[in-house]
Formats: structure tokens, C-alpha cells, sequence
């Protein structure tokens, strides 16, 4: 999905975005993980991508014991 920096999200598009569910989002919002955001008469949520950005944390490599294969 290709998307500006800047544009908002609704829950659809940030659970594609994250490859989770629309339901996944709405805990995450519940549990104070994600920030959403509604414009002032439209009760649509509405998430920047940066903020969702933000929950993707780098694994850092484990190294192998023995040489051998994963």
C-alpha cells in the first residue's frame, strides 16, 4: 500500500496498513498502544502513519548456535 506520509488512514486502511484486523486496531486503541483521531462531526477514526509506523520495532538478529542451519 502506497501512502503519504501525511494523509490519514481510516481503520481500515491502518489494519491493512498493519496487517491486522479492523478488531486488532480497536484493542490497540483500548489499550492506549495507537492513537485515532476524529474530525470534529464525522465519527469515522482516523490514524496518521506515523503514529502506526511507531509500532514497527526492528528484531534484531540472533545468532546461530553450532554453525548450523535455521
Amino acid at each position: 500500500m502506497s501512502v503519504s506520509p501525511d494523509a490519514p488512514l481510516y481503520l481500515d486502511q491502518a489494519a491493512e496498513y498493519l496487517s491486522v484486523s479492523p478488531k486488532t486496531i480497536r484493542r490497540m486503541i483500548s489499550r492506549g498502544e495507537v492513537p485515532a483521531y476524529r474530525l470534529a462531526g464525522n465519527g469515522r477514526l482516523r490514524f496518521l502513519k506515523k503514529d502506526l509506523d511507531a509500532l514497527l520495532v526492528p528484531v534484531p538478529a540472533v545468532a546461530r548456535r553450532g554453525g548450523g542451519r535455521a
